[in-house]
Parts: C-alpha cells; structure tokens; sequence
C-alpha cells in the first residue's frame, strides 16, 4: 500500500504544473488547459507506468523537470528571484535524481541562448549554477570512486546511463517500432510524423511560434538520441522514452491551437485524442509492450530446475526478480553485437537460453553455431505472435505458450512485480550478473 504513493503523488503533481505552464506560460484558455492536463492523466503510457514502483527512477525526476521548467518559466515572465532560485534548486534536483541528466544541459544551453541573447551578446546571471555544481560535485566523485576505485560504473543513475551501449548511427526502423510498441499505433504515428514535420514547421514559422518553440526543442533533445545512438537490442528503450514523452505531447496540443484558429474546432480535436486514449484497450491491456518476461519468469520458476545455468538477452535487474534466481548470465544494456559476443564466450556452459525474437534472429544471421546447440522448449507468443524463446539441450517437443495466461498464473502464485520488489531480497540485484569467469 505504500510503495505507490510516492508514485501517484508525483504523477499528480506533475499534471499541476503542467496546467499551470500552459494556462499561465503558453497563455492558453482555461478549458485547453484543462483538456490538455487531463490528457496527461489519462495517456495509458503514462499510466502503465505510474502505478508501477520499478518506474520512480523516472516518474520522480520527470516531475521535477516539469516544475523545474515552471519556475524557469515564470522567472522570465515576472524577473521574480525567488521563481529564479526555486528553478535554480529544482535543476540541481533533477540533475542528481535524473538517468537521463545530460538532456538538460543541451536544453539549459538552448534556454540561455533563446532568452538571454542581447544585441549578439550573452546577458545571463551565472548565479543560476551555483545550487547545481553544488549538487553535482559529490555525485561526480562518487561516480569517478565507482569507476577507478571498484571497476564499476554503478554510481547511481549516471553510471547506468554511461554504463549504455552506445553507437552513431541512423536507426530510423528502430526508432519508429519503439514509438509504435510504446505508444501503440494511432499516437505512435502521429508522434512521429509530428517529430519530423515538425522541423520544417519550426524553421517556417518560428516568427509566430515565438515562445512556444521550447517545447519542441525539448522532445527533440530527448529523442534523437534513440535515433542516432542507440542500436537495436539496447533493453528498457521504452522507459527513457518517458521525458521525450512529457515534451511532444504539450508540443502537439499548442501547435494544434496555433494553426487552426476555430475554437470548437481545437476542442473536437482535444476531445478526439482524449476519448481514443481512454479507450485504447490494446495499450491499457499491456498486450503491446508486453515482452513476454513475466511468462517467463512463471515457466523458469516452475519448470527448470534450480542448478540449471541461464543465460538471457534482457535487462538484468528485471530478470532477476521475474526468474526469481540467485545467478544468471547476462550483460548490462548491450546491443545485439555486445549480446552476441559475451553469448559467444559462455554459451557452452549454459543450459537455458532466453531469447528475444530480434535478437534469435541476430544470432541466428551471425553464429547459427549456437543455436545448433539447442533445441526450442517454449515458444512465447502474444497475440497469436511470436516474441520471445526459451531453448534448452537435448528437446524432443516444444510447446507454444501465450504470454496472457501465464502472467495470471505468476500474479497469482507469486504476486504482482511491485510486490515482489517490495519484499527484501535473498541476494542483491546487483550480483545477479555472473561473470564469465566464474563459469
């Protein structure tokens, strides 16, 4: 019962300040504002993870940047100092509580620049970075202690963030199958097509836009680096995807009152949005961006015996409290050619293989070796599609599973992942990675 109340009070408190930046900032009419935050309420990507206690580390800092951006905001509005050092402390906040700290300094610098430009001059009050290199320093150390100290990037957030598989490239497919899994597929294509038409747009009709520009700027920050750097296969896409989120949404809504100019027509238009994501079963259901682990874990759990060795393609610290086991092999956030190349090394000594369909298929492309060493023993399927694998020596039949039935027959028998989270630990999740020489 408790566990989710810091959830639901940050979640709430974000709709707050986003009404108040779009009543008072943005300078739309009460009843916009109050469609748009109710929209924000309603959004089922929003929802399956605000309820959901393994989301804080995203949920807690995205409402600090909205009110954050808030008191920015207002700063420029009123020149109020209190609004400038209240935004000044809630930067630092975010920055030290925040995975995905380094968009803010890319927006900072795109804030200073649109409000601060004078006659080609830089008139800023460099105060404003006081609270945050406070706040940042001892972080920093401690990260730097991790690093050359313990051989560890596991300094908070920022060494998961750093600890990511990174690569320069173009992963326009990608990109787009996140977006339509994550947000299912009427809003997973009008976000795209928003993000992208929106850039000429932008160029066109920055005179007019003035102000509102922000807010496109921002979702551009935090997506386009899952457009350039990050290769398929890098796990929990979906979830960084939550501050990118925050920003397109509020972009649509004001650009949708900027270019048509007919009230009843913009509140047709809020109210269609509204009645379809309400109504959006597919999402709310969880049937899209179920990836079939909890499956998964119920068969690991019941099926396989404790001794036997595991390897899995998925983020660690989720497999580790859906199988429900001491030790398994894995790799922190790599992409499929890290996954490969550790799955190489130590794929002799396993006895389980769980695996994704895009990375079989990898793997099947490039060292169909390993996969000649094992035999299918369940195939997970959602929606009559198939979606993850579980392989094992010496199978005579496999079975196919759909994922649906078996994640009630895992809440049922072993509660709800918020429960079993809650619950303290036989073992750190942190040593639930086994190196490979330890095999």
């Amino acid at each position: 019962f408790i566990a989710p109340l810091p959830l639901i009070f940050f979640g709430s408190l974000k709709i707050v300040f986003i009404y108040k930046i779009v009543r008072e900032y943005v300078d739309l009419e009460r009843l916009k504002g109050f469609f748009i935050a109710f929209f924000f309420a309603v959004f089922p990507y929003f929802i399956l993870r605000d309820y959901k206690f393994i989301q804080m580390q995203m949920i807690c800092p995205s409402t600090i940047f909205v009110i954050f951006l808030y008191y920015f905001l207002k700063f420029q509005t009123t020149h109020g100092k209190k609004f400038f050092y209240l935004s000044s402390l809630f930067c630092a906040i975010y920055i030290v509580s925040s995975n995905l700290n380094p968009g803010i300094f890319v927006f900072l610098c795109f804030l200073l620049l649109y409000f601060y430009k004078k006659d080609g001059k830089l008139n800023f009050n460099w105060t404003f970075f006081i609270l945050p290199i406070l706040f940042i320093l001892p972080y920093i150390a401690v990260h730097l202690f991790f690093v050359f100290k313990l051989n560890d990037s596991g300094a908070g957030f920022l060494g998961k963030l750093m600890a990511k598989s990174k690569q320069l490239g173009f992963y326009l497919y990608n990109f787009i199958h996140i977006f339509i899994d994550s947000y299912g597929k009427f809003f997973g294509v009008i976000f795209l097509i928003f993000l992208f038409l929106g850039i000429p747009y932008t160029f066109l009709m920055y005179k007019n836009l003035k102000k509102k520009i922000i807010f496109y700027v921002w979702s551009l920050i935090y997506y386009l680096p899952f457009l350039l750097l990050i290769a398929p296969g890098v796990t929990l896409t979906h979830t960084y995807l939550y501050e990118g989120t925050t920003a397109i949404i509020l972009s649509i809504f004001i650009f949708i009152d900027e270019i048509i100019p007919y009230k009843k027509v913009v509140y047709v238009i809020f109210s269609v949005f509204i009645f379809i994501s309400i109504i959006n079963s597919h999402i709310f259901n969880n049937k899209t961006l179920d990836d079939g682990l909890k499956a998964a874990g119920y068969l690991v759990r019941n099926q396989i015996n404790e001794d036997k060795k595991i390897y899995i393609d998925t983020e660690p610290m989720r497999s580790h409290y859906y199988l429900g086991r001491e030790k398994i092999y894995c790799k922190y956030d790599a992409d499929f050619e890290a996954n490969l190349n550790y799955l190489i090394n130590i794929y002799i000594n396993m006895d389980i293989l769980i695996l994704e369909k895009g990375f079989k298929e990898y793997v099947a492309a490039k060292a169909s070796y390993i996969l000649d060493s094992f035999d299918i023993l369940y195939v997970l399927e959602r929606e009559g599609r198939e979606i993850r694998y579980i392989l094992a020596k010496n199978v005579k039949k496999f079975k196919r599973i759909s994922i649906i039935d078996y994640n009630n027959n895992f809440d049922k028998e072993f509660g709800k992942i918020g429960r079993i989270i809650s619950y303290p630990m036989k073992w750190p999740a942190d040593n639930a990675i086994m190196p490979e020489e330890n095999l």
